[in-house]
């Protein structure tokens, strides 16, 4: 090596020990700053209730709130510099402005979090725009966007560090060409039970979807592997890091299921951003919002029954409701509802006309009409009200004035037992005259019909008390709330959607209208709906959905390539997709075990490929392994036939926890997972699905074993 480079290793190394004094020092600092702090807190607290009278304890807290806050910001800076004393940074960038050659280049180095020294930047977030350079992947003439406009600058310098531990174990320079090192280095990794950040190793086409403008919606179509989920959980951190006045507690991320938000949840955290999103599944949204009386069909037995297909009417059923033309129908039951609702009669209280039939329909169909039904039904209820309250109120007092002049009167004539009997009538008629008021009032509850949401919808589809919602009756229930009740039931800010291949046209409008939201960022493959081809995918229809105003904010991306998978799996997962070439799917140049694929005629045949594969696998380092199977009865199955040959874990339901070891698990419950190796299994009996196998197979990193069993379709 050269000696040059020997130098800079070692002056690298030099620095590297100085910044983690720099930070060593500062967490010690921090923490005697939080120790203050939590004295300070507890001190006043106690002045506070000792000291200071109950009623005045909100006029003299309102430090408190201020003190917390600077008491949890202190505490999570000491977190952040925790974890970056032993990997401060990544990379480095030096630059300079193209028509300053004479001048000294800037230079700094890029990390999960930001560090200053003199207030100046040593190390910059990787999320700040100066550091979108490092990302580019090029050296030479380059722009970013800085907060006042475009930059041009010449990046004369990218190094990337491979730091372990606190130590520097290498770096490399990209004009060097071996820019891609640290990320095969990454990529031959061992995938572990949660999904992990990938800062160091971004790449460029993955960066400018990362750093797209809030204002723009995001539209993702790529490939298994291509880092969908990795994509959009990188631009939440980097929405919230560079729009946090407005996000903060205003991101919501819709993913397929509980085993998936598990297997994700961690991304975040480990990026800075603890709070600030909620991450939930369409029917756990579902069952907040709505809160269903009847019983809601298990994610599993929902897959179970269409994979199947041994039900038609059912599938015919999901087909329907998930089309937009379901919609139509919707919205032609909800109009129906209105029409229902027009008067044919003035409303009178003791013969005096409160509204007329003609004033009512103009109000509920066209001054009120841009309010939501409820809303419009209680705002003409409201009015009506206005009015018998105003009549109410001048027949009392007639009634009132009349009577006490009569009593006035006989008193004058010292009339007095008249005058207590005008009194006691004077309050019987009053009490009469209020109770019918009252009884108008309840009648008027019920002028508008106000449906229960799961009577009228269960009406609409021909469903009984006792069946079960599907998710897509769910999504439609959303749908039609948001239709009663107007939007905004869940307000937030900006709404992602991943694994978007499976939720329908439907799904995606219910979720948009419920939430409001401002902007959006949907990720998905169309090669990987479970539901089929057939499937209505808001993927597939998403033009027809958003309206002409809304798509010009769209920015529509394909990622084609993928990082997770060899390119051994990726040629023989393109292979089952019967497509040629590597236009479409295009794998990494990282090469493994060539792919073993049996078919198999026997049970004993069958446990004995499974194990000679498990097998391979573990000698080859793969620590985490699965078998994957179309359906939970396959799976099983799988289970019981390798009983007392290999231990495995099975995944039967989606609040079931991925152990380690081997694991066996529907297809269904594998969306968005990846494992070191992978077993994909084929039984007789389950109906042929290309979508399937694919995802089956693309969900191993380093080794793939297909098995099917003869006759199997």
């Amino acid at each position: 090596m050269d000696k040059n480079i020997d130098k800079t290793l070692e002056e690298e190394s030099l620095f590297l020990k100085e910044i983690q004094e720099q930070i060593g020092a500062e967490i010690e600092g921090k923490l005697r700053e939080l120790s203050d702090l939590k004295q300070e807190i507890v001190d006043y607290r106690k002045f506070l209730f000792e000291e200071i009278p109950q009623k005045q304890h909100f006029m003299m807290d309102q430090d408190s709130p201020v003190r917390e806050a600077h008491y949890t910001a202190t505490y999570q800076r000491i977190g952040e510099l925790s974890k970056m004393y032993y990997a401060p940074y990544f990379g480095l960038i030096r630059f300079r402005d193209p028509e300053e050659e004479d001048e000294e280049a800037d230079a700094y180095y890029i990390g999960k979090h930001g560090l200053t020294r003199d207030s100046e930047p040593v190390i910059l977030d990787w999320r700040t725009p100066a550091a979108s350079l490092f990302y580019q992947q090029r050296v030479g003439v380059l722009t970013y966007k800085a907060p006042s406009g475009p930059l041009t600058v010449d990046l004369l310098q990218r190094r990337q560090y491979v730091i372990k531990n606190g130590e520097l174990k290498g770096m490399f320079d990209s004009d060097i060409d071996i820019k891609d090192d640290i990320l095969q280095m990454v990529l031959s990794g061992s995938s572990g039970s949660r999904l992990k950040e990938i800062i160091a190793t971004i790449q460029r086409e993955q960066d400018d979807i990362i750093r797209e403008p809030l204002e723009t919606n995001i539209i993702l179509n790529g490939v298994a592997g291509s880092g969908k989920t990795t994509i959009v959980l990188h631009r939440i951190a980097y929405l919230l890091y560079n729009y946090r006045s407005k996000l903060q507690d205003n991101v919501l991320v819709i993913g397929p299921n509980q085993i998936f938000m598990e297997y994700i949840s961690d991304v975040l955290p480990d990026l800075g951003e603890r709070e600030g999103t909620f991450q939930k599944t369409i029917k756990g949204l579902a069952r907040e919002l709505i809160r269903p009386k009847r019983p809601v069909l298990k994610t599993r037995d929902y897959y179970e029954r269409i994979l199947s297909q041994r039900d038609p009417a059912f599938l015919k059923e999901i087909d329907r409701k998930s089309s937009l033309a379901f919609k139509k129908e919707l919205d032609t039951w909800y109009k129906q509802l209105e029409t229902r609702q027009l008067a044919v009669e003035p409303i009178c209280f003791q013969e005096h006309e409160l509204m007329s039939a003609e004033e009512r329909n103009q109000l509920f169909t066209k001054q009120y009409a841009k309010l939501p039904y409820l809303r419009r039904c209680e705002k003409i209820k409201r009015l009506i009200r206005h009015r018998v309250k105003e009549l109410r109120n001048k027949t009392v007092r007639s009634l009132d004035k009349a009577y006490r002049f009569q009593i006035a009167k006989a008193k004058k004539e010292a009339d007095f037992y008249r005058a207590n009997d005008l009194e006691f009538e004077r309050l019987d008629v009053l009490r009469k005259y209020l109770k019918e008021v009252y009884h108008f009032y309840v009648w008027l509850r019920d002028l508008y019909t106000i449906p229960d949401l799961e009577d009228w919808y269960g009406e609409m589809v021909g469903k009984g008390p006792e069946d079960e919602w599907t998710e897509d009756d769910l999504c439609a229930l959303l749908y039609l709330m948001c239709k009663l009740e107007g939007k905004g039931a869940y307000p937030i800010r900006h709404l992602v959607i991943d694994e978007a291949q499976d939720m329908s046209a439907l799904g995606f409008l219910a979720v948009k209208q419920l939430t409001a939201m401002d902007t959006f960022t949907v990720v998905g493959d169309v090669r990987q709906k479970i539901k089929g081809t057939t499937h209505h995918s808001m993927m597939d229809v998403w033009g027809k959905v958003l309206s002409s105003a809304e798509q010009k904010q769209v920015r529509y991306y394909e990622l084609h390539r993928s990082y997770r998978s060899t390119k051994e799996i990726m040629d023989y997962a393109r292979g089952i997709l019967g497509i040629q070439g590597q236009d479409q799917i295009q794998a990494i140049d990282r090469s493994g075990k060539p792919v073993d694929f049996w078919e198999v005629s026997c049970e004993e045949s069958l446990v004995q490929k499974i194990s000679s594969a498990l097998q391979d696998m573990e000698q080859s380092g793969c620590e985490r392994r699965a078998i994957l199977c179309r359906t939970l009865e396959e799976a099983e199955r799988i289970a019981a036939i390798l009983r007392g040959q290999v231990e495995v874990s099975i995944i039967r339901q989606e609040e079931d926890a991925i152990c380690e070891g081997v694991v066996v698990l529907p297809v269904y419950f594998a969306k968005g997972l990846e494992f070191d190796g992978a077993v994909a299994v084929e039984l007789k009996g389950v109906p042929e699905n290309s979508l399937l196998t694919y995802i089956m197979c693309t969900r191993a990193l380093h080794q793939l074993a297909h098995i099917r069993e003869i006759g199997a379709q």
